[in-house]
Order: C-alpha cells, then sequence, then structure tokens
C-alpha cells in the first residue's frame, strides 16, 4: 500500500473511533441531564492531543478540526429552543451590554493607567 491508502486508512479508523466515542459520552451525558454537546467536547478532550493524543496532529487535522469547531457551534446552535431565548432576550442583551462596556472601560483604565493619550487608550478599550 502507498502512503495516501495508509493516511486514508488510520484517518477513517480515527474518525470512526471519535464518532463512536463521542455517541458514548452524548448517551451518558442525557442520562444525567445535560446537553448532547457537552458529551462530543467531552470525547473531543479525552481523545486529542490534551490528554490521550490517540492521532499525531498534523496540518490535515488541523484544518478538519477548524471545520469541526464549526459544525459544533452549528449544532450548539440548533439546540437552542426559540421561545427560551425570546423570553430571556432583555436579560441576554443586558449581559452582552455590560460585558462590552465592562471590557472597553478596562481596557480604557489599564491604557491611560500607562500614560497613553486618551486618544490611544480610547483605542486599546
Amino acid at each position: 500500500m502507498g502512503g495516501w491508502e495508509v493516511l486514508l486508512e488510520s484517518l477513517l479508523l480515527v474518525f470512526a473511533l471519535a464518532m463512536f466515542v463521542g455517541k458514548l459520552f452524548e448517551e451518558l451525558v442525557v442520562r444525567i441531564g445535560l446537553p448532547p454537546v457537552l458529551g462530543d467536547l467531552i470525547a473531543g478532550l479525552i481523545l486529542g492531543s490534551s490528554f490521550l493524543a490517540v492521532y499525531p496532529v498534523n496540518d490535515f487535522i488541523i484544518a478538519f478540526s477548524w471545520l469541526g469547531i464549526a459544525f459544533l457551534l452549528l449544532y450548539a446552535g440548533l439546540e437552542t429552543r426559540y421561545r427560551e431565548f425570546m423570553r430571556s432576550i432583555g436579560l441576554y442583551g443586558f449581559i452582552t451590554i455590560g460585558e462590552g462596556l465592562a471590557a472597553f472601560g478596562m481596557g480604557f483604565l489599564v491604557g491611560a493607567f500607562f500614560g497613553y493619550p486618551i486618544r490611544s487608550a480610547y483605542f486599546i478599550g
């Protein structure tokens, strides 16, 4: 077998293992009342380079990991219940505006503290 066949075979094996472990953890977290996407995250942490390092990290894996992150965000968004979100939209808006103002204020204060001109401190914030 050539290099591509070995790479494809090992990639498919790792993908199958990740899907199996991800589904297993999805079922476990659903039984304790948590969202299934949390099971996928736990499986990724266990199989990924931060814990077991089941597969070597190369450019190909990094490209697929970014694609996986995009799909994970889509999957998490699909689990959001629209009516619950709309019922709490005022609170979410207040929190979001508060976070933005707090981040701006802290950046501005740090810039002013270190002696930057007001215009520069404004852009730091």
